[in-house]
């Protein structure tokens, strides 16, 4: 990936929120775990990119959250597709991100194997304490 295609992805990159937040005020049992949304994606290719200073968005919490994610993948035989990079920094995705997310791509769609980076668990003190395991 050429530093212009990242470029030109970043420029034209537009985000949307998968669901609006207001429509579950004060219906807390409507609002299913947001690793529902990740596994729906398998067995296609998924990356994940979290500033670990985001305290807005939890990070501890959305690596938890990738383990879930994570699990619907390995059930599937095809945990190599799902990834996750925990970089320095803030909410704001920049030019390294969109580098990342390309990288990735391109990888997987070459069938090369996912970059060691994108495996490592950012906390390993955190114990995570699941009843995640598919059968």
């Amino acid at each position: 990936v050429s530093r212009s295609d990242v470029e030109l992805f970043y420029q034209r990159a537009v985000f949307h929120t998968w669901f609006y937040i207001i429509e579950f005020i004060g219906n807390f049992d409507g609002i299913c775990g947001s690793y529902f949304f990740g596994a729906l994606i398998a067995p296609r290719f998924y990356i994940q990119c979290e500033g670990m200073q985001d305290y807005w968005i939890n990070p501890k919490g959305s690596w938890m959250n990738f383990k879930g994610v994570k699990e619907a993948y390995r059930y599937l035989g095809c945990e190599d597709n799902a990834a996750a990079w925990f970089r320095p920094g803030q909410h704001r995705h920049k030019l390294p991100d969109f580098t990342e997310f390309l990288n990735f791509m391109v990888c997987k769609m070459e069938g090369k194997p996912t970059a060691e980076h994108l495996k490592i668990n950012p906390y390993p003190e955190l114990d995570i304490d699941t009843d995640w395991e598919t059968k």
